[in-house]
């Protein structure tokens, strides 16, 4: 397959902002050799094409049913990408406002993900709801995800779930909950298949690491080195196998300024105009003095290793379990 000027993409993983230290380990979205390994996965369309889930044909949620017209309406006041979002605004501590897709074919047991990307006063969900062959709402089925903190900055929502046996349709959700009182804006709303080819980078953390420059075997880095950025043994601090990527923020009390630190992968081929999926796990934990918030960017450069375009999500804050993050980027 033709590939064009957008060529090489490199993921980044730091953490950053607040005193803390954060733990990464990537895992593939599907079936790799390597179990704990970074992948970056060519997705399959988003089966809400057509149905104008970026929001962006104005003047058009015919394929969305909003539950209130005056609450639930396209926005050009914050958007993510484009021009325009959707703003849904909630004035009730006893009732959601939302908006749901029209419905699409699934196959029972097939994996499905759903992404989408919020900004607002309170919180976002996201949700995944399954009908079966008479259009009856497999209610007890549905799967969600809130954002931990509401932000007025555009955070990462995704859910990632089975088709359960006797579904036949899906649609997707997105609304404010049912106690919150606030405005939440929604863009970017994607529904997939199970993704397609994986591409494996050398990153399982497992292998071999060089010492001088505190990197696993894949990866380059980026401000501080040693000790901001380890490889960890604390099998505390591993989601599987014996190692993990530790990195640090540490702070200078005398000038109150942050040290951060990163690794970014090796440049892989990619396809321009096609959807690609990275996922990983992740913990952070805070210091005494504040907070650590973590954050994943994904880089595109041309075939001269200029870097063109570059997407970048906070991906947790103090959260002290693992959890997997994964989202979308178009090449």
């Amino acid at each position: 397959m033709k590939k064009m000027s957008r060529k090489i993409l490199a993921v980044v993983l730091c953490a950053a902002m607040l005193v803390g230290h954060f733990t990464v380990i990537p895992q593939a979205v599907t079936a790799v050799d390597a179990v704990d390994s970074t992948s970056t996965t060519p997705a399959n369309p988003n089966l809400l094409d057509g149905l104008n889930p970026d929001f962006e044909t104005t003047n058009d949620l015919k394929n969305w049913t909003v539950s209130d017209k005056a609450a639930v309406f396209q926005s050009s006041t914050i958007v993510t990408e484009g021009k325009v979002s959707l703003c849904i605004k909630d004035a009730s501590a006893d009732a959601k406002q939302n908006a749901i897709s029209e419905q699409t074919t699934v196959i029972p047991g097939d994996p499905y993900y759903a992404i989408a990307k919020t900004f607002g006063t309170t919180h976002g969900v996201l949700t995944v709801h399954f009908y079966d062959a008479n259009g009856v709402e497999m209610a007890d089925q549905a799967v969600s995800q809130s954002v931990a903190v509401a932000k007025q900055e555009w955070q990462a929502l995704s859910v990632q779930v089975n088709a359960p046996e006797g579904a036949k349709k899906a649609a997707v959700e997105v609304s404010t909950t049912v106690e919150g009182v606030g405005v939440a804006y929604f863009d970017n709303v994607a529904f997939y298949a199970e993704p397609g080819d994986t591409i494996t980078l050398n990153s399982s953390f497992e292998g071999g690491f060089d010492a001088a420059e505190c990197l696993p075997e894949g990866w380059r880095g980026w401000g501080g080195k040693t000790p901001l950025r380890q490889i960890n043994t604390n099998l505390n601090y591993v989601h599987k196998g014996k190692q993990s990527m530790k990195l640090d923020v540490s702070i200078n009390t005398a000038t109150n300024k942050n040290t951060t630190t990163g690794i970014e992968s090796n440049f892989i081929d990619v396809i321009p105009g096609l959807p690609y999926v990275y996922s990983f796990w992740h913990k952070s934990e805070p210091f005494a003095t504040g907070n650590s918030t973590s954050y994943v960017y994904v880089n595109f450069y041309n075939v001269e290793g200029e870097r063109i375009s570059t997407s970048g999500n906070p991906i947790g804050t103090s959260a002290y379990s693992y959890s997997k993050a994964f989202n979308s980027v178009n090449s």
